[in-house]
């Protein structure tokens, strides 16, 4: 017996594998998704993979795999560094509010460790939280105290109609390594509370000068720091680089009026005789609005920069006067420049029955997906060929075999010969309502910011295919004026549709994998083996960035409410129906060919900007009085250019008050905050040969099947803006 025992240990020992051998395969342990759990679905979102043991990991692949918005396994993958680090930073995009995620790690064909998590609020070892919805704001703020954001958000709860979540990181060390890991964010709020959550920060650190690109690419920032400016925003200390001017000194300040008339609070800051004073950081060379200051002290300044915006608040949220400040929270609400006015309240629930969407980037979606020669068979025509096939097989075939043929034994040729007929004929139906040819909707929009000559471009591509195919996609900007250049930096991905309708982010119902196998999505090369079913879509979409070089030139200063001036074109192209946007006005300047030049002064005929984005008319009721009423927003639409237009100047045009439909999936592409006194907006199209010609600037959808080029046909639209400086009355 005792032998017996001894050798099914034995066996068992040399049955199961070594510890050692186990431990140096590695293994992972644990994800961090988002910013403390918090991200939004859609969107590219920081993914932080956390090893057991790195051991036994040197060139190893770090592959996450996650659905995209139609249900299919998208694939993010990462060389692990040499020696392998204890955990690494990836950006997946998640198509579902509630998905699972597949977390791998590969050495050429092996399969070294594999784990599958999922999204519940269970909080457990193989789960992580679920998305926020694509249409709801996200605030991330970097401190260990408190700062008033949570409370502004309650206080501010949905005056848009939208939810509001603030994601709070203790250190600075958690932002992400890559702009576009700030992609799901409305506003980053960064306080001096606390030193310790910048310690390890320099001035050079790549997390501070990749938030400041995703800033000038369009996203919104609040520097708050007083009392530690000294530590934090001194040349070479870690905000330095965000600031709109110089830090000279912190300086005692005994009174803050200004902050008090800028929060528009009745109620005084708590500034006691011989009590503690408001501690500020100065600042010199201020470039921006200042929106309070005391003497030579701004206190408040908001600059554009570039596409995007940044609020440096020169006192400390969490502590003196302005911590113990009975307004804090409504101070912190100016400052994060949210609407004040309840917006009309939407039926989410209605909308989507009958639009399919509640967002302008489901309805610029919508519209993408209507393409030329391709038409939907009416429901009338099927269940009419339905009710012939049925007739035919069944009392058809009887009838003729009874009565004519008199052979009912031919059933077996009749009844086969009439399948394969009209399965011919269905197949014929079908190739000519829906085509053969791989077809390509797309839009985009080119921003300029000609103060500092960069650009920004946004496609959005929907792809039709014949057939069911995997297909290899990328997109190339090409047209570009002469003297532009790109930085090589292009972020492609999938475009989801917000919402719980068929094909949502949100669904009711989450729609069964067709492709069982992933494709490979990767931010900065493309998409590779994007699989699409036979005669349906794929939407997609890209952003690129660049140096524009010569483009407009603009001689612009302020003369009270208008700017005067010119405006030449030093482009190669004629840009068509020029409008220039400035504060509430906008001009009519027609077409501009190059070389071009277009005086801007009083006489030139304006319009109020708000009125001519919603066709605001003055009109006469029956009591004789005039009144304005705008042309309701057309939320039906699918002119590509009507729906642009809304995205580019959502909030001017009144946001969701106007639309009944949120902006905030693809919220980049508005420009309203630029309206500012120091800022004015040309738009314009570019002139293009034909309507086949993918015109300059747009971004070329390159797609390849097996290696070769993919022939398609494209339809495409394309905007430029320019964002001009203009200059303060006082310098002329």
């Amino acid at each position: 017996m005792s032998r017996q025992i001894l050798l099914t240990v034995l066996a068992a020992m040399l049955a199961a594998p070594p510890l050692a051998a186990s431990a140096e395969r590695g293994s992972i342990s644990r994800v961090d998704v988002g910013f403390s759990g918090r991200y939004k679905a859609g969107l590219w979102t920081p993914v932080r993979v956390h090893f057991g043991s790195p051991q036994g990991l040197e060139g190893a692949v770090l592959s996450v795999i996650v659905p995209d918005s139609d249900g299919v396994p998208s694939r993010v993958s990462a060389p692990l560094p040499s020696p392998a680090p204890p955990s690494l930073l990836v950006y997946a995009r998640f198509g579902r509010v509630r998905a699972d995620m597949t977390v791998r790690l590969e050495r050429a064909d092996e399969v070294l460790a594999e784990r599958k998590f999922a999204a519940s609020e269970t909080v457990r070892e193989d789960t992580f939280p679920p998305a926020l919805l694509s249409e709801e704001r996200l605030v991330i703020a970097v401190g260990r105290a408190s700062l008033g954001i949570e409370d502004a958000v309650a206080r501010m709860r949905e005056p848009d109609g939208r939810r509001t979540t603030v994601a709070r990181l203790e250190e600075a060390g958690q932002l992400p390594d890559r702009w576009y890991g700030y992609e799901g964010a409305a506003v980053v709020v960064l306080s001096g509370a606390g030193l310790e959550a910048y310690a390890g920060l320099d001035a050079g650190d790549g997390r501070i000068e990749e938030l400041a690109k995703w800033v000038r690419r369009g996203g919104r920032l609040v520097v708050a720091v007083g009392e530690h400016g000294d530590a934090l925003l001194a040349e070479g200390k870690p905000l330095a680089a965000l600031l709109p001017g110089r830090f000279v000194k912190t300086v005692p300040l005994s009174q803050a009026r200004s902050l008090e008339v800028f929060a528009d609070s009745t109620v005084a800051m708590p500034m006691r005789a011989g009590g503690p004073p408001l501690r500020a950081a100065q600042l010199a060379d201020v470039e921006g609005l200042v929106l309070a200051g005391e003497g030579n002290v701004p206190l408040v300044v908001r600059r554009a920069w570039q596409f995007g915006q940044a609020t440096f608040v020169a006192s400390d949220l969490d502590r003196g006067p302005v911590g113990e400040w009975a307004a804090r929270e409504q101070f912190v609400a100016r400052l994060l420049d949210w609407p004040v006015k309840p917006a009309e309240t939407v039926d989410e629930d209605k909308a989507i029955l009958h639009f399919g969407y509640t967002d302008l980037a489901g309805q610029l979606r919508s519209a993408l997906d209507q393409f030329e020669g391709v038409r939907q068979i009416p429901f009338a025509v099927v269940i009419g060929v339905i009710a012939v096939y049925l007739l035919l097989i069944g009392p058809g075939d009887y009838f003729f075999l009874r009565k004519l043929a008199r052979r009912m034994e031919l059933t077996w040729v009749t009844f086969p010969a009439t399948v394969v007929l009209f399965c011919a004929g269905a197949c014929y139906l079908a190739v000519a309502a829906k085509g053969n040819a791989t077809l390509v909707n797309q839009a985009s929009v080119i921003d300029v910011d000609t103060l500092s000559g960069n650009l920004r471009g946004a496609t959005w591509a929907n792809v039709f295919s014949p057939r069911m195919q995997r297909c290899d996609v990328g997109f190339a900007p090409r047209g570009l004026p002469a003297s532009a250049t790109l930085d090589g930096e292009l972020v492609a991905g999938w475009l989801g549709m917000p919402g719980r309708a068929l094909g949502g982010m949100n669904p009711a119902t989450p729609p069964l994998p067709v492709w069982p196998e992933p494709y490979d999505l990767q931010p900065a090369s493309g998409i590779s083996q994007l699989p699409i079913q036979t005669w349906s879509s794929k939407s997609l979409t890209a952003r690129w960035f660049g140096r524009a070089g010569a483009t407009l030139e603009g001689k612009l200063e302020e003369q009270g409410p208008i700017p005067a001036g010119s405006v030449t074109n030093r482009l190669d192209f004629t840009l068509e129906d020029c409008l220039l946007a400035y504060g509430n006005w906008v001009y009519e300047l027609g077409d501009l060919e190059p070389g071009r030049s277009i005086r801007i002064g009083p006489t030139l005929p304006r319009r109020e900007l708000t009125s001519f984005l919603t066709g605001r008319k003055l009109i006469f009721d029956e009591k004789d009085q005039d009144r304005h009423r705008a042309t309701p927003y057309d939320r039906e639409s699918v002119d590509v250019s009507y729906i642009l237009r809304a995205m580019m100047f959502f909030n001017a045009a009144g946001g969701r008050t106007y639309t009944r439909l949120d902006h905030c999936y693809q919220g980049f592409a508005d420009l309203s905050d630029l309206l500012q006194p120091d800022r004015a907006v040309l738009v314009a199209r570019p002139a293009a040969a034909d309507a086949q010609t993918v015109c300059a600037g747009a971004a070329e959808v390159r797609i390849t099947a097996g290696g070769a080029p993919l022939a398609h046909r494209v339809k495409h639209t394309t905007v430029y803006r320019f964002v001009l400086p203009v200059l303060p009355e006082s310098s002329r």
